[in-house]
């Protein structure tokens, strides 16, 4: 019997190695929705954390990752922040030649391509004081469990093609 990889961990990766090669910084696209003062509050912290990761670029095109925030801050009641992260569809054509055969494994990556996939999706609501706190711990969890795992699979695939 053969082992086969899973392939749930790999779905969290938009990466394909002609993207890998094009450019070094993981490009994301941070798209913050509410009222005026809500939206620039918000979306300064999180620019703010942003610029501080390894390797970040800010892109309006061409993103291997968006963030979607949608906020609303009263200063009596507190904040409530709905977010999603989210990438292009990884391509799978390898894996899935490993678990099914070479053409159906064509066909379902050729499906993929292009495709968004949401990785992620959470609420946070606190007290009023503490969103520039939650805002940072936004970012702290998409560099550890996605930017991370991103710069490691780049620097596989740059070590491999030297």
């Amino acid at each position: 019997m053969t082992s086969k990889k899973p392939l749930g961990n790999i779905l969290r990766l938009p990466v394909t190695s002609e993207l890998l090669e094009r450019d070094r910084s993981v490009r994301i696209r941070l798209t913050v929705s509410g009222n005026s003062s809500t939206k620039k509050k918000i979306e300064g912290y999180l620019k703010k954390h942003l610029r501080s990761l390894k390797a970040v670029a800010l892109t309006d095109s061409n993103a291997h990752y968006w963030i979607n925030v949608i906020g609303v801050v009263d200063s009596l009641i507190g904040y409530n922040i709905s977010y999603f992260i989210a990438g292009l569809f990884p391509s799978l054509r390898e894996d899935l030649s490993e678990v099914l055969d070479e053409s159906e494994a064509e066909m379902m990556s050729d499906l993929l391509d292009g495709l968004c996939s949401v990785f992620e999706h959470r609420i946070k609501m606190g007290p009023p004081d503490m969103l520039k706190d939650a805002c940072e711990q936004i970012i702290k969890d998409f560099d550890e469990n996605f930017l991370q795992q991103f710069l490691s699979v780049q620097e596989m695939v740059s070590n491999n093609s030297d």
